[in-house]
């Protein structure tokens, strides 16, 4: 358990710096793109982004069946599992490469509305992003290796590389004579093969199955990972299609305002989720090292502890932006934002939450490695959010509703999950909801009423008017579920644990100094 925390606190410290250089990339970019042509380069990404559920699936089967292989300790598993993988992996690279280059371009050449003096600008930039996109799947396998390895510094540092890079190539395209939006597409190609490079080598300096003579790969193996990867990217497939489905509906159906403030409320739900995943990232590998080796007991206690925790580590940042939206959208947006932005957000922020608990059982599942079931009923559960949506929106209903299909579908496929994993690893719903579901209503009764007390006592806070008051109560908003959750969320084994974590660390710092 202190591994995993520790884990954690790597990728989480890794996610705020990406956060920061993610921030003033788009700034500097914004700069020296100008808007039209950050308009540009953004709608390109969107085209060869929708494959990007490709890339996910592959990272997942490498990470379920080398943290499995690993746990189990069979060397030569191991071996043959990563050149399956491997072998895999350049097959979806290629088959990105060709559906971008006949489909998207198609697409993109002929539907893109973009002014006629840009459109070799926006060709040339398009054929980078198709190389950036088929190194992709390249990149995550080897970020997957070392994942289930759990070498997080190394996963980090990798990954802060690349957005150095890409914060680097934003700066760069400023001071060069040629066209930027070519520039920065050749810099965005250059930065990708550079950490594709970069990983490689050190999976083979670092891991002795890395070590390729030559690729064997071992047809028996190939189709067991196959029938596990289809039905992975069937789920990944259909998580795509709702929420690219969802938004071409409020397109269709909403005016630009509306559509404006979906986009916002998913841009502010997506960075918080990322939070989130980081601590399954840590997570996953444990989970599938312990079923792998059939230690029974420690799977249900890393299942249990980690859908508390990941709803934990959601809610400490979900609690304070729902009771302060209207001023954190002032700071950041100077308040230029349409009326309906607030309500969505909320009610996303409220979705992803909601998923938070699930994202351990969705790692057990993946241990067991009997996908179709899974897949089958949690794809059928996406798809009527879409159905569902459809039929309220042409009823009339306000786009709102499309939220709160989503948070009701959401604790269907939280039920759902619950019960799969019971079935077919034997965990009891029971002790589950003893040990999760309890502190979880505890944290967030308390924490709920603790922030809505305060702002009562002080109602300026929500707008973080600069007031003495107003800055205390803003305070204990954000203290509220970090203590509710110390005080009655975590067992007290586990409060021992992260306190004696942070005197280790604490003492080392001191003996340094």
């Amino acid at each position: 358990m202190q591994k995993i925390f520790k884990n954690t606190a790597v990728l989480f410290a890794r996610q705020i710096l990406l956060a920061i250089i993610s921030l003033y990339t788009v700034r500097i970019l914004l700069q020296s793109l100008g808007i039209s042509d950050y308009g540009i380069l953004n709608a390109a990404l969107s085209v060869v982004m929708l494959l990007s559920f490709i890339t996910s699936a592959i990272g997942m089967i490498t990470q379920r069946y080398l943290a499995f292989a690993i746990g189990a300790g069979t060397r030569d598993d191991t071996k043959r599992y990563y050149e399956s993988c491997l072998f895999i992996t350049i097959l979806g690279a290629l088959f990105i490469f060709v559906l971008l280059e006949t489909a998207g371009l198609w697409f993109v050449s002929r539907y893109m509305v973009i002014a006629p003096e840009r459109y070799e600008a926006l060709m040339v930039l398009y054929q980078f992003l198709v190389v950036q996109t088929a190194f992709s799947p390249l990149i995550l396998f080897n970020a997957s290796v070392i994942l289930a390895r759990e070498d997080m510094h190394i996963y980090a540092l990798f990954s802060i590389v690349q957005a150095l890079l890409r914060l680097s190539a934003a700066y760069s395209i400023a001071f060069l004579s040629m066209d930027t939006l070519v520039a920065y597409g050749g810099f965005l190609v250059g930065s990708a093969l550079v950490v594709m490079i970069a990983q490689w080598a050190y999976c083979v300096l670092r891991y002795e199955e890395c070590a390729l003579r030559r690729l064997r790969v071992d047809m028996v193996t190939l189709r067991e990972m196959i029938s596990f990867v289809r039905w992975t990217l069937f789920g990944q497939f259909t998580t795509v299609c709702r929420t690219q489905a969802i938004t071409l509906l409020i397109n269709q159906a909403f005016n630009p305002a509306t559509v404006a403030a979906r986009a916002l409320s998913f841009t502010i739900q997506h960075q918080v989720h990322t939070f989130t995943l980081n601590f399954t990232q840590a997570l996953n590998p444990p989970i599938i090292k312990a079923y792998a080796i059939g230690n029974q007991v420690q799977t249900f206690s890393l299942i249990m502890v980690g859908s508390k925790l990941a709803f934990f580590l959601s809610w400490i940042i979900t609690l304070p932006l729902i009771v302060l939206l209207p001023g954190v959208l002032n700071i950041w947006l100077g308040g230029g934002y349409p009326n309906e932005t607030v309500l969505f957000t909320r009610l996303a922020l409220i979705e992803g939450v909601a998923l938070s608990i699930s994202i351990p059982l969705m790692a057990a599942v993946r241990a067991v490695g009997d996908m179709r079931t899974y897949e089958l009923t949690l794809g059928a559960l996406q798809l009527m959010v879409l159905v569902i949506s459809w039929i309220l929106v042409r009823q009339g209903f306000p786009a709102y509703w499309v939220f709160l299909v989503a948070i009701a579908i959401n604790v269907v496929m939280f039920a759902v999950r619950l019960w799969l994993t019971q079935q077919l690893l034997g965990l009891h719903a029971m002790s589950y909801a003893r040990a999760v579901l309890l502190p979880i209503a505890l944290v967030v009764g308390t924490s709920t009423a603790v922030s809505v007390a305060l702002m009562a006592a002080v109602p300026g806070s929500s707008v973080l008017k600069p007031s003495l008051a107003s800055l205390a109560a803003v305070a204990g908003i954000g203290l509220a579920a970090p203590v509710c959750v110390l005080v009655l969320g975590l067992s007290r084994t586990e409060r021992s644990t992260l306190q004696g974590m942070v005197l280790a660390k604490f003492g080392k710092r001191k003996r340094s100094l």
